[in-house]
């Protein structure tokens, strides 16, 4: 299987005061000395740097104040003894610095490394000045930001970017978060360091998994500081970062004798007139990942197309009467995509939540449930929804910039409103379930998924496997967190494969079926 870079970061994601305890618990009750952990963080960060760039010929580091400050300081000063030129641009006067924070600068100024105040112009005209690679270090603010940035930081962090998107040879590493970057939700505030690298350390934090978060961190790579096990175990997170190689194994091999009643029969419910590619790339991803029997009504006019696009997929138009056996059979129900919001699809959304099998709502079945409150007390433990941040507004009767802000927020108080098993889509897609205070965070996808029909894809993907594992009793939270990772995954190998521009959502279940028969 294609190694995905969250393989390498721990399944377990800390807020920004919860870091803060780890840090604190290492130093007062284990003993390890606060620059000890500076010089380990700066270390890897060099590391990094070098493994990442090269043929890096200068250091430009930005110091803010604190430990952050102390970072870039040490990683300037390590820089300079390898034989790179070094710089250091402070923001805030180093005699104002204290504890290991001062320190830090104490030593890289007896290193030799020039250290000079922030101009705006000298800080420009150094940058541009520079012709062989040059990595700025961002050491200006760490996880406890909280507010918008003084002129003299916002300043400094747009000339970073604004050259650094100008100029090839010049790259930003940011250090434990990019300065800027809400470590506990993943919004930035009135600017932010957009980085090339981001080196994070003791734990994962929120704000670098989900939101915008992602892109502004760029490439991750972390470091425990070498801390013993013991210490995370103090500070329990309720965040989590599952690995598709695990989540694999909650799918049961299929035994030898086994027929395709036993592998689940997922109904999909969708495909309104002028909507009927949503109900067949939907179709075609739970038939493609192995549901025993996959059926759709739609609308009568794409009855046709279903059954010459994907013959295996039973197609059926919508009779009170007719069709009380394909919702009486089913495991799951999967309802929205396509669906559209006219007196069918209601009488379509009342009839799935009047059903006692397992129900996915997405798309505007999650529209209809917003403009019709009285629907929300058919949800129960045994549904699913999974809306986009524009669905998540309105059934929460805000805006998507609000829920945009605090991801975290936002899909706990969907869960509190719906009590429901809740997939928030986006950047870092979160999922929580309606039996835990547990939030996981799905750390792959890429912005070739910014395309229509993703969406549809993923409620056929977690029809298909909620279908196959629903007779098992396989553990519910388990599989909707696979079928929201596969499908991301599916995405980074199609992209890795072809490029993320052009991205198909038709492209996945091919590659998710792949995915799910190498384990």
């Amino acid at each position: 299987m294609m190694k995905s870079p969250v393989e390498t970061l721990p399944k377990t994601v800390f807020s920004a005061e919860q870091t803060r305890e780890l840090d604190r618990i290492a130093i007062q009750e284990y003993g390890i000395p606060g620059f000890e952990l500076m010089r380990r963080a700066a270390n890897f960060s060099l590391e990094q740097l070098l493994a990442t760039w090269p043929n890096t010929k200068m250091v430009i580091a930005l110091c803010g104040k604190g430990n952050n400050a102390g970072d870039a300081y040490l990683v300037a000063m390590l820089a300079k003894l390898k034989g790179l030129e070094a710089q250091c641009i402070h923001l805030v006067a180093p005699n104002t610095l204290s504890g290991d924070a001062k320190s830090a600068y104490e030593q890289c100024h007896e290193t030799e490394v020039h250290i000079a105040a922030y101009n705006y112009d000298t800080f420009r005209i150094l940058l541009e000045k520079q012709t062989s690679n040059c990595i700025i270090v961002d050491g200006l603010f760490g996880t406890g930001l909280n507010r918008d940035l003084d002129a003299n930081y916002a300043d400094a962090i747009e000339l970073s970017n604004t050259v650094r998107r100008e100029k090839s040879n010049i790259h930003t590493i940011s250090l434990d978060i990019p300065s800027g970057l809400s470590a506990n939700t993943g919004r930035i505030f009135n600017a932010c360091i957009e980085a090339d690298l981001t080196t994070t350390f003791i734990a994962n934090k929120i704000g670098l998994m989900t939101g915008v978060g992602r892109h502004y961190s760029g490439q991750i790579a972390f470091h425990d500081l070498n801390l013993i096990e013991g210490i995370f175990s103090e500070v329990p997170s309720s965040l989590h970062l599952p690995k598709i190689t695990e989540l694999l194994e909650v799918l049961p091999a299929r035994e030898q004798h086994t027929h395709k009643g036993k592998q689940g029969r997922a109904l999909l419910v969708g495909g309104n007139k002028g909507f009927g590619g949503a109900i067949l790339i939907a179709s075609q991803a739970c038939a493609r990942v192995g549901a025993g029997l996959t059926s759709v009504i739609t609308h009568e006019d794409y009855l046709n197309s279903v059954i010459l696009h994907q013959p295996e997929v039973m197609a059926h138009t919508y009779n009170p009467i007719e069709s009380n056996t394909l919702f009486e059979m089913a495991d799951v129900i999967a309802i929205g995509p396509g669906l559209g919001k006219d007196e069918w699809a209601e009488r379509l959304l009342k009839r799935t939540l009047n059903e006692n099998c397992f129900k996915v709502l997405d798309a505007d079945a999650l529209n209809i449930l917003a403009e019709n409150p009285i629907l929300i007390e058919s949800l129960d433990t045994n549904t699913l929804i999974t809306p986009h941040p524009g669905e998540a507004a309105r059934l929460l009767d805000c805006s998507t910039t609000d829920i945009e802000e605090d991801r975290i927020k936002a899909i706990k108080a969907l869960r509190t409103k719906l009590n429901c098993h809740v997939t928030l889509k986006g950047s870092g897609t979160l999922i929580t379930h309606p039996n835990t205070d547990l939030i996981t965070v799905c750390r792959y996808g890429n912005p070739g998924m910014a395309a229509g029909g993703m969406g549809d894809a993923l409620t056929g993907i977690a029809a298909a496997l909620i279908a196959q594992t629903y007779q098992n009793q396989s553990s519910i939270n388990d599989v909707i967190e696979l079928a929201v990772c596969l499908h991301s995954h599916a995405a980074d190998e199609e992209a890795a494969a072809h490029g993320e521009r052009g991205l198909l959502a038709s492209d996945l279940a091919d590659r998710a079926r792949h995915i799910l028969n190498r384990k």
